[in-house]
C-alpha cells in the first residue's frame, strides 16, 4: 500500500481518520493532541514563562478593545494605527457595524476596565498597564517591545528542551514514505454535511457558519458567514456547493506546517446584520493572529530552529486560549445566537501528495450550557484535502 508521511492530529471534540493509504495516527488514543501538548508544556522548565505570556497576550487583546473604544469616543486624542491590519482597527469597524444597543453593550463591558481605577488596571494588566493609547503605535507592537517582558524570554536550554520534548509527542506514529505522486500546493477545508442534535431554537434553526483559517505563517482567512440551511433536531444537510470553506497555499518543499480550521455557527436572528457578523469574523481572526504575534515576540520562538516550526507548535498551544477567550468575552457581546468555536487542527510533516485526504467528525456547539446562550449542537462531517 502506498502511503505518506504525514500526520494529523485533532483539537477538541473531533474523531479523524484519513484517507489515501495514509495510516491513521496510533499515539493519540486518549485525549486529544492539545491535551498531550498542554501536558507536556505543563511538566516542562518553561511552563511559568508559558503561562505568563499566555496572560499577556489575552490582555494585549483586552488593551486592543480599549484603544478601539477610547478612539471611537474620543478619535483626536487617541489616533488608530495607520495600518488597517491590527486588532485596534478590526474592533472599530465592528463598533461602527453594530446595531447601537449592541454597541453600547461591548463599550460598556470595555470600560469595565478602561475607566477603572489605575490600582485595578496595574492588577489586571501587570507589567503592560502602561501602553501609550495616545500613540498610534499598535498595540501589539508596543507590548513586544516593552523591556520588561524580556525576563520571559526563553533560555536555549528552554526551547531545546521544548523542541524535543513536541518532537516526541509527535514520535509515536506510522512514518511510511512519501508517495510516488505529486506535491500538492493547495490545502482546502471542506464540510460536506451538518446534523442537527439539538437546535438552538425549540421547533427548528436557521444555520449560517463562520469562521477562519490560520496557515502556518500565521496568516489568517476568513469566512464570511454562510446560510446551510434549515434544521429539525436529528435533521442532515448536504452543503452541496457551499461545501469548500477555505482554500490556502502550502509549500510543498517546506518540512513541516500547521492548519487551523476555526469554525461557529449562527442563528437566523443575528444574519440580518451581515456586515456585523463579517465584521466581527475578522475581528476573531485577528485576535488569534494578535495572541500569536504577541506571544512569539516575547518568547523569541524563532530561536526554536527548522528542525521542529516554531509557529507550529505555538499555533497548536495557544489555539484554545486565544478561542476560549473569544468564546467568553466577545460572542456573548455581539448576540446570543452564537456558538462557541470549535477548532480542528491538521498538522502535516513532509510531503502532502494531491488528492491525500483527512476526514473529520466535528462537534460544533455543546447543546445546553449554562456558560453559553447557544443550546444547539450539530456534527459536521468534514475533510482536508491536498489540491495541485
Amino acid at each position: 500500500m502506498d502511503t505518506t508521511n504525514i500526520k494529523n492530529r485533532n483539537i477538541g471534540n473531533i474523531k479523524s481518520s484519513a484517507k489515501s493509504g495514509i495510516s491513521a495516527d496510533k499515539k493519540i488514543v486518549n485525549g486529544s493532541f492539545r491535551d498531550k501538548l498542554n501536558e507536556m508544556v505543563h511538566n516542562s522548565g518553561a511552563a511559568d514563562k508559558l503561562k505568563a505570556v499566555e496572560k499577556i497576550a489575552e490582555n494585549t487583546v483586552k488593551l486592543g478593545f480599549e484603544k478601539a473604544v477610547a478612539h471611537f469616543e474620543n478619535p483626536a486624542m487617541y489616533p488608530l494605527p495607520a495600518d488597517g491590519k491590527n486588532l485596534e482597527n478590526a474592533v472599530f469597524d465592528l463598533l461602527n457595524a453594530l446595531p447601537k444597543k449592541k454597541r453600547n453593550k461591548l463599550i460598556d463591558k470595555v470600560n469595565e476596565t478602561l475607566k477603572a481605577p489605575a490600582e485595578k488596571r496595574k492588577q489586571v494588566y501587570g507589567d503592560i498597564v502602561d501602553l501609550d493609547f495616545r500613540s498610534n503605535k499598535p498595540i501589539a507592537d508596543q507590548v513586544k517591545d516593552l523591556p520588561a517582558l524580556k525576563k520571559y524570554n526563553l533560555a536555549a536550554a528552554e526551547l531545546e528542551n521544548l523542541k524535543q520534548n513536541f518532537k516526541s509527542i509527535k514520535a509515536g506514529v506510522n512514518n511510511p514514505l512519501p508517495q510516488q505522486a505529486g506535491a500538492s500546493t493547495k490545502l482546502s477545508f471542506f464540510v460536506d454535511n451538518m446534523t442537527c442534535l439539538n437546535p438552538d431554537d425549540v421547533l427548528k434553526d436557521e444555520v449560517s457558519i463562520g469562521g477562519f483559517i490560520i496557515d502556518s505563517l500565521g496568516n489568517s482567512t476568513e469566512l464570511a458567514p454562510r446560510f446551510i440551511g434549515k434544521f429539525r433536531k436529528n435533521e442532515t444537510v448536504n452543503l452541496g456547493a457551499n461545501s469548500r470553506l477555505f482554500t490556502v497555499n502550502i509549500d510543498p518543499f517546506l518540512a513541516q506546517q500547521t492548519f487551523a480550521a476555526n469554525l461557529f455557527i449562527i442563528e437566523s436572528d443575528l444574519v440580518e446584520n451581515k456586515d456585523a457578523l463579517i465584521k466581527a469574523v475578522v475581528v476573531v481572526a485577528v485576535i488569534s493572529t494578535t495572541v500569536l504575534v504577541v506571544s512569539l515576540g516575547i518568547l523569541a520562538a524563532l530561536l526554536l530552529g527548522a528542525a521542529v516550526s516554531p509557529k507550529a507548535f505555538f499555533i497548536t498551544l495557544l489555539a484554545g486560549g486565544s478561542l476560549g477567550f473569544i468564546s467568553t468575552y466577545l460572542l456573548p457581546l455581539i448576540g446570543d445566537d452564537i456558538s462557541n468555536i470549535t477548532t480542528d487542527t491538521l498538522l502535516v510533516d513532509g510531503i502532502l501528495g494531491i488528492g491525500t485526504e483527512f476526514v473529520r467528525t466535528i462537534e460544533i456547539g455543546q447543546g445546553f450550557d449554562y456558560l453559553s446562550s447557544f443550546d444547539g449542537k450539530y456534527t459536521a462531517n468534514a475533510r482536508w484535502i491536498g489540491e495541485a
